[in-house]
């Protein structure tokens, strides 16, 4: 069982409070967007008690970057594409690895949502090419979407189709207009409805418009149907303290002075 914490950063060197995330929650996948830290930095406070990892960052994307357990997993870099990293990675003794895809997708402040959905397609497309090259279907698209899982880039047929439903995601593929789209499980729909803790998601923006979401679920995890049953939905949830640290100031929002606009998610795959 590997844990995964994904963290968009927000540019801000804040290595302790993500090196008190790693430990508090036994982390062995940490990925980043934003990450605007030394990553030798942040290995010398993760490599500690026994544990050794090693960063892979992309090579075109500042930020976008991997931080994996050497003791557990190995994991290469695959390609890098335009604001999306490509990995491949295996649980030690395992024969069948995993395609990562480490996302940040452009911000709803320079492009519009229909740039977002054509922006979608492409990455879409992209998947599938892998896949193709790869010989298999156990991918996993993770990072900052810049999208809520409800918007046309995420749902489209033609884009990530991303289904909240497992049983509907688990139909594997569908057919629109004579063409068949695989689908994706998107298992953080149900952080939209997240009552467990006072972070109702894990973006806040707080517009003056006559329509506003307020809290906005960006950052987001996807698998592909066949390895849906290896996604423990249980440990899906919004990471709100860094130790003894809180990621949200006193109104419950995401402290971006002290920590990130952004609040991490954690979940839990059987590699």
């Amino acid at each position: 069982m590997a844990r995964f914490v994904f963290w968009n950063m927000a540019r801000k060197p804040q290595l302790t409070l993500a090196s008190a995330i790693i430990h508090q929650n036994q982390v062995d996948v940490f990925l980043t967007a934003e990450f605007g830290g030394e990553g030798e930095q942040l290995l010398a406070q993760i490599n500690t008690n026994g544990r050794s990892f090693d960063f892979l960052p992309s090579r075109r994307t500042a930020g976008l970057t991997l931080f994996s357990s050497t003791l557990e997993f190995t994991a290469r870099l695959l390609a890098d594409l335009d604001r999306v990293s490509v990995y491949e990675l295996s649980a030690i003794g395992k024969s069948q690895p995993l395609l990562l895809f480490l996302v940040h997708l452009p911000s709803k402040l320079y492009r519009s949502p229909d740039d977002q959905t054509a922006i979608a397609s492409v990455l879409a497309s992209d998947i599938r090419r892998f896949e193709l090259e790869h010989g298999h279907r156990r991918t996993m698209v993770i990072g900052d979407f810049n999208m809520n899982p409800f918007e046309n880039g995420m749902i489209g047929a033609r884009e990530i189709h991303g289904m909240g439903a497992g049983d509907v995601a688990g139909g594997i593929s569908r057919t629109v207009r004579g063409e068949q789209y695989s689908f994706f499980f998107n298992p953080t729909w149900s952080l939209l409805a997240n009552r467990q803790g006072s972070a109702q998601g894990t973006y806040y923006y707080p517009g003056s418009g006559y329509y506003e979401h307020f809290w906005h679920t960006f950052d987001q995890v996807l698998v592909r149907p066949e390895i849906q049953k290896s996604f423990r939905h249980e440990s899906l949830r919004v990471i709100t303290m860094a130790g003894t640290a809180r990621l949200l100031d006193s109104r419950g929002m995401p402290d971006k002075m002290k920590a990130s606009d952004h609040l991490p998610i954690r979940f839990d795959f059987d590699l």
